[in-house]
């Protein structure tokens, strides 16, 4: 598993909780310095997804604000938004009807 403590409190953010972590990749909920919530998402390997969004704007996607290569990680840091993810209400066992789908 990836152990990135030493990384966070190098970057001079404070780390809030966990949101996934699987042997190649890693997300978290973070705060800067300013007060200021983000999300950090690692990867071993590069998304050019990420980087092709980054700095835009879209309508219902998360704002990427910076993505960069560190340690042979790739890194992504992007907009928190407060609330229940899907992944959570799935395994929440929560329900949906077709039209919230």
């Amino acid at each position: 598993m990836i152990d990135f403590r030493q990384f966070f409190s190098e970057r001079g953010c404070v780390y809030k909780r966990t949101l996934s972590r699987k042997s190649d990749s890693a997300v978290y909920h973070m705060q800067d310095s300013d007060g200021s919530s983000f999300i950090l998402r690692i990867y071993r390997y590069e998304l050019s997804a990420y980087r092709e969004l980054e700095g835009h704007t879209c309508v219902n996607l998360p704002k990427i604000y910076r993505t960069y290569i560190q340690d042979g990680f790739f890194f992504t840091e992007e907009e928190y938004i407060d609330g229940i993810s899907l992944q959570e209400m799935i395994a929440g066992g929560t329900r949906m009807d077709e039209t919230r789908t």
